[in-house]
């Protein structure tokens, strides 16, 4: 019997933007011209903040070749959730 790994029933939005409110949309490749935030599925060994970094990352830098960080106060910020 073949055991199949259910997605985690939750997700996360994450909103990104500057002290003068500019937030950070992403445009779809499709459908074309619709706009979206970041937003992903929680893994199951992930705390929120883990995943709103990982989205953060794969929606930045797709190819992980280049490198990423993160300002220490978001990350602490994030670790509240």
């Amino acid at each position: 019997m073949t055991t199949v790994q259910l997605r985690r029933p939750e997700s996360i939005l994450v909103i990104v933007h500057t002290p003068a409110a500019e937030c950070l949309l992403l445009e779809r490749v499709n459908p074309v011209g619709f706009w979206q935030s970041v937003t992903g599925t929680l893994h199951w060994d992930e705390t929120p903040a883990q995943t709103a970094v990982r989205e953060v990352r794969e929606e930045e830098f797709p190819t992980e070749k280049e490198s990423f960080t993160m300002d220490e106060s978001v990350l602490a910020e994030l670790a509240t959730l």
